[in-house]
């Protein structure tokens, strides 16, 4: 309901407060089906973003997410992260940070097993893409996806498993 009032009256107060509750609830909900309901609701508003002109709503919540992500203390589901950044990669493109933020993890050694876990299935949603380019950064994912299996935990060895196949 929020998504159609936003995509039929469009103003900027209506379509920001509608992102802000979607967003809230879907990084606070642990039911799977909540959470895919609210992703769908989440792409609508967001094209609703794009189209009346409010990026920097979407990059304000882009950045809230990156926060989140990297949060020892955050018991958001793995799946409303997956949802939300593929969300992000499609409306913003392949030019976003989403990509170059996941590996700026992987890099600056920011990754606990549980942050580990978190991007190799923000991976694995991707990878499941089939309008990702893999192209630009395939080395940085199987390089990304040997280390962590050497070097994590059966956790993080399980879901580096799931990306890699």
């Amino acid at each position: 309901m929020l998504a159609s009032l936003c995509e039929t009256i469009g103003t900027k107060n209506i379509i920001t407060g509608a992102y802000d509750s979607v967003w809230n609830v879907l990084m606070r909900n642990r039911h799977k089906g909540v959470v895919d309901d609210c992703a769908v609701c989440f792409s609508r508003i967001t094209a609703c973003c794009m189209t009346n002109g409010l990026r920097d709503v979407i990059y304000q919540y882009l950045e809230k997410t990156k926060t989140l992500f990297v949060d020892l203390e955050c018991t958001t589901r793995n799946l409303a992260f997956c949802l939300i950044f593929k969300i992000f990669h499609e409306v913003l493109g392949a030019d976003n940070s989403v990509i170059n933020f996941l590996f700026e993890n992987v890099r600056f050694g920011l990754c606990t097993p549980l942050i580990a876990v978190r991007l190799m299935k923000v991976l694995k949603t991707f990878l499941y893409m089939t309008n990702f380019d893999v192209t630009y950064c395939a080395i940085k994912i199987f390089k990304a996806v040997l280390d962590f299996y050497r070097t994590g935990n059966s956790m993080v060895r399980n879901a580096t498993c799931h990306c890699y196949g």
